[in-house]
């Protein structure tokens, strides 16, 4: 069965820091999806509920919704160098 979704060639390493970087302000989950169209996107997308409670003042300013983070072809040769 063929994923619905398929990034190819993604760093590992770059997924990694991008999820440690998260995880030390507190992100304890994500979700991950892709917008439409740009194939070459990881889209890291959290809530407050998804914070550690101890961690919310982090985000006090940040609205309520939806908060991405994301990874690009671009981005990921950033992180690399």
């Amino acid at each position: 069965m063929e994923p619905k979704v398929k990034i190819r060639k993604v760093s590992v390493e770059a997924i990694l820091k991008a999820l440690d970087d998260l995880f030390g302000k507190g992100v304890d989950f994500v979700d991950i999806c892709q917008e439409e169209g740009k194939e070459d996107t990881i889209i890291f997308q959290f809530s407050k509920e998804y914070i550690d409670e101890k961690y919310h003042k982090n985000f006090e300013d940040v609205p309520e919704s939806n908060i991405e983070t994301k990874l690009t072809k671009e981005g990921l040769d950033e992180l690399l160098s």
